[in-house]
């Protein structure tokens, strides 16, 4: 299975802390890889998939939007990006153009935008290259 860098950039490091997976976010721990963004740039899919519907990291705040994207072996999440019209209910190959980046520096002070990628499920023999 292909999976792609859906901004293209580096893994976050910024005064609201690292991006990468299990980094520290006060009593918890950090439950996705945050990729880089320029506000407004095009961001592609993570994997190839259905993205049969919108995500929304925060149900007070609507403003911040993202995708579902499965297929057979994996589901993921996507946030921080406006999602294409088009896409919401189609499936998509990896590295599509799905969307543009938002920016969550505007609800997180001192944060890079970024996009959020987090793995939901995954079917085990993925993780073994079959």
């Amino acid at each position: 299975m292909k999976f792609v860098n859906p901004t293209g950039k580096d893994i976050r490091n910024d005064a609201g802390g690292a991006g990468h997976f299990g980094a520290g976010r006060g009593n918890r721990r950090h439950d996705g890889v945050d990729f880089a963004a320029d506000t407004g740039q095009t961001v592609v899919a993570f994997h190839s998939g259905l993205i049969p519907s919108e995500s929304l990291p925060y149900g007070d705040d609507l403003r911040w939007r993202g995708v579902n994207l499965v297929n057979k072996r994996i589901e993921t999440k996507m946030w921080y990006l406006d999602p294409y019209p088009e896409v919401i209910g189609a499936w998509v190959e990896a590295g599509q153009p799905i969307g543009t980046a938002q920016n969550i520096g505007l609800k997180y002070k001192g944060v890079t935008p970024h996009v959020h990628v987090r793995i939901v499920k995954c079917d085990p023999m993925l993780l073994l290259g079959e």
